[in-house]
């Protein structure tokens, strides 16, 4: 098990905020892609003063279809086999997670690091959290 430290995760929210100042990206809103990356996404809307959206854009008229959106940041803390991200990737949204999956099929526009085979116990996690998991 990897334990990830709230002194890691602020140091890694500080280079992923220059990285989004530097870009050509222009965001209006963020959409979390699953609960465990809710801690990033909740201090990109603080930073970046945009908010967060509850579901991801989809054509009103088919509700499970997802309609890109260039201004629409997704976040999650692992970009890991590519379920929870996979079809957003695909779609073209601009993806930034703290780990991804080197042998996973999604690699985000900002990543953090590359992840290895251990468990990542994140700091807004408790034990039990592996055991679910």
């Amino acid at each position: 098990m990897y334990r990830y430290s709230w002194t890691e995760f602020g140091s890694d929210f500080k280079k992923i905020t220059k990285r989004l100042r530097g870009s050509a990206w222009k965001f209006t809103s963020i959409y979390c892609a699953s609960p465990g990356g809710m801690p990033l996404a909740v201090c990109l809307s603080i930073y970046l003063g945009i908010p967060i959206q509850k579901d991801p854009p989809s054509d009103q008229n088919k509700k499970h279809e997802l309609v890109y959106d260039s201004e629409l940041l997704v976040v999650d803390d692992v970009a890991n086999t590519g379920l929870t991200l996979g079809a957003l990737h695909l779609a073209g949204f601009f993806i930034v997670t703290l780990f991804r999956n080197p042998e996973g099929n999604v690699t985000p526009n900002i990543y953090m690091h590359d992840k290895d085979t251990r468990y990542i116990l994140f700091p807004w996690q408790s034990e039990k959290a592996k055991v679910k998991a």
